[in-house]
């Protein structure tokens, strides 16, 4: 069997050295290529849609607002703001937990949490805390939601409302 790969090697060369079988062979380099390129690309389109992160819930403004009025000693509410440390002090919601997306996987205040626990987490619009909430997910978390909005619309919301 080597033999014949060995015969089928020296003949593309004899060919490609003579100038014979340059057009076909190139024909036939060229539609593997094609082939290869194409298997590429649907590899990819397929590894994207398989591995596309599962979005967790979502919660409004009003009905964050609800669960904190209402809460019961056992229903405790964590609040994750994971904007940077400046940005939490300018303005945050009250009794939320400052931990920056950066340092979120090495927190040692998430060591302290259960993986029961109800938390929200916050950011300013909610790009950072969707990244976040799949994080903590990913993490083992089991109740985790998404502040809908971030931060500028509880604003705007508590502004409405009271």
């Amino acid at each position: 069997m080597a033999y014949l790969n060995v015969i089928g090697y020296n003949r593309i060369r004899k060919c490609i050295k003579t100038g014979c079988c340059t057009r076909g062979l190139m024909i036939m380099v060229m539609g593997m290529v094609k082939w290869v390129i194409m298997v590429t690309v649907l590899g990819f389109i397929g590894w994207h849609f398989i591995n596309k992160p599962i979005k967790g819930p979502k919660i409004s403004p009003q009905e964050l607002k609800e669960l904190l009025d209402s809460k019961h000693a056992e229903d405790e509410i964590i609040l994750i703001d994971v904007r940077e440390s400046d940005e939490f002090s300018e303005n945050s919601i009250p009794g939320s937990i400052s931990i920056p997306l950066g340092d979120l996987d090495t927190s040692t205040v998430l060591q302290e949490i259960s993986k029961e626990s109800q938390i929200v987490v916050v950011c300013l619009s909610g790009c950072r805390s969707e990244f976040a909430q799949q994080m903590l997910l990913d993490m083992g978390f089991k109740h985790v939601y998404d502040l809908s909005g971030g931060l500028a619309n509880w604003s705007s919301e508590s502004e409405s409302s009271y």
